[in-house]
């Protein structure tokens, strides 16, 4: 019988707040797995490589595939927005169109009366996307999952 932290779906679909504002299909990944908090979303998500160690199980190296096989294909960039223990938070992660590298973008938003720059966001309204990432999540992740983004 598998933990309540365990990967049991993962679901490929379409962002839909980016059609009806844009006429732009953005495609998403989503799963309901352990999910990460702000701090290790970019403690894992802000170096490229790895130290050659196992991240975890076999169920458990999500981030590691996505870096590599998500980041060359999408120059836009990729929000990873993640869920641990029903607390949400975001990284965009951009690549810089002079160097080539990618990395961790700044957000910032105004939330709960103050303005906060961040590598790790709480999901707000995004103005420049014309998305409200706090309605990204499906219905069928509860408090532990995540959802990638692939940006225009």
């Amino acid at each position: 019988m598998p933990s309540r932290l365990a990967t049991t779906r993962i679901e490929y679909g379409i962002e839909w707040q980016g059609v009806a504002a844009k006429d732009v299909y953005r495609r998403t990944i989503a799963d309901n797995g352990k999910g990460m908090t702000g701090d290790e979303l970019v403690q894992f998500f802000n170096i490229f490589g790895g130290g050659g160690k196992p991240i975890g199980g076999e169920h458990e190296n999500f981030g590691v595939g996505a870096k590599t096989g998500l980041m060359p294909w999408n120059h836009y960039g990729i929000v990873v927005i993640s869920w641990a223990d029903g607390v949400g938070s975001m990284i965009r992660i951009e690549r810089d169109e002079h160097t080539g590298e990618y990395g961790l973008r700044p957000t910032s938003v105004h939330y709960d009366d103050e303005d906060i720059v961040e590598l790790a966001a709480p999901l707000h309204y995004d103005a420049e996307l014309d998305i409200d990432w706090r309605k990204i999540k499906p219905k069928w992740i509860d408090d532990h999952g995540r959802v990638l983004v692939l940006l225009e």
